[in-house]
């Protein structure tokens, strides 16, 4: 290997230890995730110095194949089937059929646009969940590997300058889209898309790979002393920028960018030839694709992860990702040998979808813990609220959240509705069992309606414009039936603090809410709200958030249950200094807005965080589906234990008659 290559698989090396060191100890490296974005100029550089051999004339499309794209499959192809299976035995049915949805999308080369269509960010606490998350590296290298391919080849007759014309124009045209949604849109507050994440896009990657491309148009560095001096200040700023909790992106971009052009030339070799970065960078392909799987699945045994058992697993990424290396990806296959794995992984992937995570053949008894039963109803009681019916017919609607549900009595005339975010869905079991308890009916009804008053959320699938507040108010005055209107949420969330969140109000006009102090704004938007709920003679009524779990617990949590396995002691995730230390002046200002006689609020947490503190798993049940939902067997026994607390909120005049009698009784 010549030896700027060489020197180029030891930058391959410090990439893939960041990323480690990321997944691994994301509080110590909390920008480590910056390493894919080396990989990706590393990528630039030698795909164009590939296909332009020869200025492109020789270029060919079958062999471009061959070198680049069927060098990813078979690595990624063998992963998938391997960790598809290990699923079977560690994932409850939920988080299988993510996962299968997922790889199925990475077999296919698409899986950073079904996470994009996920709504569900790279850094979300879900994510944590799914061992095939760093597939969308893969698939947008594809993309882009195939997209250079083609403008290659239908320009093969060109001169080499035309050639690269087309190349700095895709980069251009990458870097103007970026430029507009994180630059233009927010500067001028006209849009909706202002705040949508561009993590997975493929052209919003596509400058970085340029980027490496024009390394190979930059002059040769003749002076090796200077060049050492700026190759060692390159490495530690984005050694530095990775372990800083500040993102430095165009910083590390930037150094990445110097790092390559000293490096490719092989003129400052001493930093490179470290044996440490040469032999990471060897086998930085299969350690990447193999070790994310891993650590998610030791998230399923490890109820907690000590400094030890990370470097173990560190370790045991690195063994791994060597024995995969030449097993399989220095290995040649046959074509006929990759369809035959493409075929089996798509017939597991697609067994388990269509079986909805084989949830009936292995997770029968865990189904009845997590999901909600079987509430939904179709009723005219709702036909004359178009803002529903126009959620429910959205493609943006979350899917599971498009039917109304029924909750309590249904002999009795529907006194209260709830309305809320995921977590109101995630609570209707309970609040189901909590109206049947006290003789009383309502319904949830899926509609977001937060920011609140004159505001909307920022994310995309998650809209409630003025239209849909006019029609819900409009609705809620005119059925005078319902006296109760109860709001459940994540409050975290809804009440934001920072101007970066996803569920940043936006204005009804599109543009974005008041930057000043958010987690006032918002907090004014949702006195309004209720003030306008009241003015049509409602009462509202707050519940509190729920306390949050450790993400670390979670998959452990749920393959307890899924095993059947009893826990010789409850495990605590959070305390109660915790929960007042995170949401404190969350409960401020909810009081506040009781204190003005426009809410109730309904203490959860103090239901929750009993002792000194709140125990996820505890008498053998899940409390906690993830992190911050209820879980359904939690809902329910929470609604059997303090249902009574709920009865001078929702019960008034008549139905507090009916109960008292049918108490007696």
């Amino acid at each position: 290997m010549k030896k700027h290559f060489t020197h180029i698989e030891a930058l391959r090396g410090l990439a893939i230890l960041l990323v480690l060191l990321y997944h691994l100890v994301p509080k110590v490296c909390p920008n480590g995730y910056f390493g894919v974005d080396v990989f990706l100029l590393i990528s630039g550089y030698l795909l164009v110095l590939s296909i332009l051999k020869d200025e492109g004339k020789s270029f060919s499309i079958k062999e471009f194949v061959n070198k680049k794209v069927l060098r990813i499959f078979p690595p990624l192809l063998v992963m998938v089937l391997t960790m598809m299976v290990a699923g079977l035995f560690f994932f409850p049915y939920a988080e299988l059929l993510d996962a299968a949805m997922t790889a199925k999308s990475a077999i296919c080369g698409y899986s950073n646009v079904y996470l994009d269509q996920l709504n569900q960010g790279y850094f979300a606490a879900a994510s944590e969940k799914n061992p095939f998350l760093h597939t969308w590296y893969l698939s947008v290298t594809i993309q882009i590997y195939c997209i250079f391919a083609f403008v290659v080849f239908l320009l093969k007759r060109f001169s080499i300058r035309v050639k690269w014309l087309a190349i700095l124009g895709l980069g251009a045209c990458s870097l103007g889209i970026v430029l507009y949604y994180r630059m233009l849109l927010p500067l001028f507050q006209t849009q909706h898309e202002a705040l949508k994440p561009l993590y997975y896009w493929t052209w919003n990657r596509m400058f970085e790979i340029v980027a490496g491309a024009v390394v190979l148009l930059l002059p040769l560095f003749r002076w090796k002393k200077i060049s050492s001096v700026i190759q060692l200040l390159a490495f530690f700023v984005i050694v530095y920028c990775c372990f800083v909790h500040q993102k430095h992106f165009e910083i590390v971009f930037v150094s990445a960018l110097l790092l390559l052009w000293v490096t490719a030339q092989g003129v400052a070799g001493k930093l490179w030839d470290n044996r440490i970065f040469r032999f990471l960078g060897k086998y930085s392909f299969s350690i990447y694709l193999w070790h994310w799987p891993i650590i998610v699945y030791r998230n399923y045994t490890c109820e907690h992860i000590t400094t030890w058992d990370n470097i173990l697993l560190f370790l045991v990424c690195l063994i791994v990702g060597i024995i995969a290396y030449y097993l399989v990806e220095i290995r040649k296959w046959r074509l006929w040998a990759i369809i035959s794995c493409w075929v089996a992984a798509m017939v597991l992937c697609v067994v388990v979808i269509w079986t909805d995570g084989l949830k009936n053949q292995l997770h029968s008894n865990l189904a009845k813990s997590f999901e909600i039963e079987a509430l939904y109803v179709s009723d005219e009681f709702c036909e004359d609220y178009p803002a529903l019916r126009s959620w429910n017919s959205s493609a943006m609607a979350p899917k599971k959240e498009k039917t109304v549900v029924s909750l309590g009595d249904a002999n009795q005339i529907p006194s209260f509705i709830m309305l809320g975010d995921s977590h109101a869905s995630a609570f209707v079991p309970g609040m189901a069992q909590i109206a049947k308890h006290l003789n009383v009916r309502g319904y949830y009804f899926p509609t977001y309606v937060t920011p609140f008053y004159g505001r909307m959320c920022a994310r995309i699938g998650f809209r409630f414009d003025g239209n849909h507040m006019s029609s819900l108010l409009d609705w809620l005055e005119k059925h005078q039936e319902i006296s109760h209107v109860v709001l459940v949420q994540r409050w975290a969330i809804r009440l934001c603090s920072t101007n970066d969140d996803q569920s940043m109000p936006l204005l009804y006009d599109g543009s974005l809410a008041a930057r000043d102090n958010i987690f006032i704004d918002n907090t004014i938007a949702l006195e309004e709200f209720c003030r306008k709920l009241t003015q049509v003679g409602k009462k509202v009524v707050i519940m509190t958030e729920v306390p949050n779990v450790g993400v670390a617990a979670v998959p452990y949590l749920r393959r307890k249950l899924y095993l059947g396995s009893e826990i010789d002691k409850p495990l605590l995730t959070c305390t109660k200094e915790q929960y007042y230390q995170k949401n404190g002046n969350i409960l401020r200002a909810l009081n506040q807005i009781q204190n003005k006689g426009l809410c109730s609020i309904l203490p959860i947490h103090e239901a929750l965080l009993k002792n000194e503190g709140f125990y996820a798993f505890a008498r053998n049940i899940a409390w906690m589906a993830d992190n911050d939902h209820i879980s359904t067997i939690g809902a329910i026994e929470y609604a059997k234990e303090h249902y009574m607390d709920w009865k001078p909120i929702l019960c008034t005049g008549e139905a507090m008659r009916n109960h008292t009698d049918s108490s007696q009784n």
